[in-house]
């Protein structure tokens, strides 16, 4: 289960984010532009899909995102 700081990939942004599973959405908050949805990243060393994406309301130039697994490129 995914919960804390992880290194990250998606779009620009590579390096530590904030991970958490909130019911069953994973969401990942960092700094920077938020990817396009249907991007596809990666969690520590796992492929991972942006289901939504969005700039934090709360932080300027945050980005919030959430993701599934890509198992098998269901992103595509």
């Amino acid at each position: 289960m995914l919960n804390g700081r992880y290194k990250v990939t998606f779009g620009a942004f590579n390096g530590m984010a904030g991970v958490v599973v909130i019911a069953d959405k994973i969401e990942v908050a960092f700094m920077g532009k938020p990817p396009r949805v249907g991007a596809t990243g990666e969690i520590d060393g796992k492929p991972y899909c942006v289901v939504t994406s969005a700039r934090s309301e709360f932080v300027p130039g945050m980005a919030v995102i959430t993701v599934m697994p890509d198992g098998g490129g269901v992103c595509r």
